[in-house]
């Protein structure tokens, strides 16, 4: 049942956001050819030739922020919907524990997300790679593969920071919208006072700990790779996700409350 829950949240997503995601890679493509060719191949360029890279960059950001727009409605929409809205009904019909339903929910949406993010990565090599020679770009690797091995604390430390902020920020908009659900009217507005109201108390709360127990002075100059300092953030992460999804789950099983 839990991969069929999969299935459906993916097949749910819709070819457009595909499509969007598609498109950027596409504009990115077209404007590194444009950018080469009018710019560095003719010095005096015509106000025509200026004007077109400078639309394509315009369609290019606005795609970039329609896609992460998409991303974060899509996150919103078919958490709220299907366990709030009135899919609610359907779906906790199912049988399914409130844990399945929690981690279909996560997974999809931290797919959706990687996606986007890498979508959004090949975009920008497309764009900027072409304008640099072979030899430049080959230079570049080898000497970024002879550096990497020494920061290996850093590499480690932003890619679990990167998995645990992902998973952290999604289920903070769960668990916001889960509190929303909880009044009987302006759920949306109260969903969207509870996230902030959760981040900024959050917020103080680990800058205190930080500051004055854990002597994290942060306007002083701070190894930010050592094991210390990784223990720390990677354990208030590991907090937040603890009790963003326990806190949605206990609202899902006992405080549930469909209109």
């Amino acid at each position: 049942m839990f991969g069929k829950l999969l299935k459906y949240e993916f097949r749910s997503i819709g070819k457009w956001y595909f499509g969007l995601n598609a498109g950027i890679v596409a504009i990115a493509a077209i404007l590194s050819l444009v950018i080469k060719i009018v710019i560095k191949k003719n010095p005096d360029v015509s106000l025509l030739s200026k004007f077109l890279p400078f639309s394509l960059i315009l369609i290019f950001g606005a795609l970039i922020a329609g896609s992460l727009l998409a991303t974060l409605l899509i996150i919103i929409n078919r958490f709220n919907k299907n366990i709030y809205g009135r899919e609610g009904y359907l779906t906790m019909t199912l049988p399914v524990s409130e844990h399945k339903l929690i981690l279909a929910k996560l997974l999809s949406s931290v797919t959706c997300s990687f996606f986007n993010f890498l979508v959004l990565v090949a975009a920008f090599a497309i764009l900027i790679l072409p304008q640099f020679n072979k030899s430049d770009l080959l230079n570049g690797m080898n000497q970024l593969l002879k550096v990497a091995p020494q920061h290996m604390n850093l590499i480690a430390f932003l890619c679990v920071t990167i998995v645990l902020s992902t998973l952290s920020s999604i289920l903070a908009i769960y668990f916001a919208i889960s509190i929303g659900q909880l009044f009987s009217n302006r759920r949306g507005l109260k969903a969207f006072m509870a996230y902030f109201i959760i981040q900024l108390t959050l917020s103080i709360i680990f800058t205190y700990i930080n500051t004055n127990i854990l002597g994290l002075e942060f306007d002083q100059e701070i190894d930010f790779t050592t094991n210390y300092y990784f223990l720390v953030t990677s354990l208030e992460g590991l907090f937040q996700i603890i009790l963003y999804y326990f806190g949605t789950h206990f609202i899902m099983k006992y405080k549930l409350n469909l209109q």
